[in-house]
């Protein structure tokens, strides 16, 4: 190891040292870790314990974990995000007790990137926020003094309304605020779609099990056991085991009368049912026994 390299490890192993000696102030999510930085180097801080929510004060241990002391007060919580660059978002969406947003015309945020925001504890949707940035994450500092709160109220008595995005006219109206609307209608017809797609879903599977019971019925009364059966069409194929013996049938799903029977019923399919189906065969195979 050269002197200069041995002189490098042996700051960082000071400049470690000297930050377990001190407390930090950070911005905390559950089971989230906590970025620092020594000698320009990143490391992460498991945060203790992992529940914890909000912003605290933390003393580091020397085994990669923080643990929380306690909350941080206004004035430690301004002087941390003070350090960090600022950007006007507006408030969009709220899923599972977090905000996420877009930029509000900031020219270094992408227009139609969604952002998560952390730790927002005022405003409602379409509300102006400033957030800063520590290189991972956006962090909630406040409402925005240059947004309209009218404006934001405005956009949320059209979306109770059902006001289509391109039907939006109220002067002074920004482009950020458009596309933050259209956004959320966007969203919310997504997931009207999808919820009608898991009921329709939900529906297929109640109905295949409701038939699948109505034709367990129909062949153990008379003796058979489904093994599967396919829809086709407004038919059913169905696949059963009589006396041991492996048969198929397709019946009309409707009223399960016998469409193709499997065996030469003389052109009297239509005659029987699955349950007498079963009937005849297991006739058929005692008379063969005989």
């Amino acid at each position: 190891m050269t002197r200069d390299a041995k002189k490098i490890l042996e700051r960082v192993a000071r400049e470690e040292r000297a930050m377990r000696d001190r407390e930090l102030v950070a911005p905390v999510l559950p089971g989230s870790a906590v970025v620092i930085r020594v000698s320009g180097l990143a490391g992460r801080l498991r945060v203790l314990p992992a529940d914890h929510a909000g912003w605290a004060v933390l003393k580091p241990d020397d085994r990669g974990n923080a643990m929380v002391l306690r909350e941080a007060t206004l004035s430690e919580m301004a002087k941390y995000l003070e350090r960090l660059p600022r950007y006007r978002m507006l408030l969009v969406e709220r899923e599972q007790g977090r905000w996420w947003g877009v930029s509000a015309g900031d020219g270094r945020l992408s227009p139609d990137a969604l952002y998560p925001l952390g730790l927002v504890t005022e405003g409602e949707r379409f509300e102006a926020v400033a957030v800063r940035f520590d290189g991972a994450s956006f962090w909630f500092e406040g409402p925005d003094a240059g947004g309209d709160p009218g404006r934001a109220e405005w956009l949320r008595d059209q979306l109770v309304a059902g006001a289509a995005p391109d039907a939006l006219e109220r002067p002074g109206l920004t482009p950020p605020e458009r596309r933050a609307y259209a956004h959320v209608v966007a969203e919310r017809a997504r997931l009207e779609e999808e919820r009608a797609r898991h009921a329709e879903e939900r529906r297929a599977i109640l109905g295949e099990r409701e038939e699948s019971r109505r034709l367990e019925r129909a062949l153990t009364h008379a003796g058979g056991r489904l093994l599967r059966f396919d829809p086709v069409g407004d038919n059913l194929a169905v696949t059963f085991q009589v006396d041991g013996r492996e048969r198929r049938a397709t019946v009309r799903r409707a009223d399960l009368t016998v469409l193709a029977a499997g065996i030469c019923l003389s052109g009297r399919d239509a005659d029987f049912d699955l349950a007498t189906l079963v009937t005849v065969l297991r006739e058929a195979a005692e008379n063969d026994r005989e």
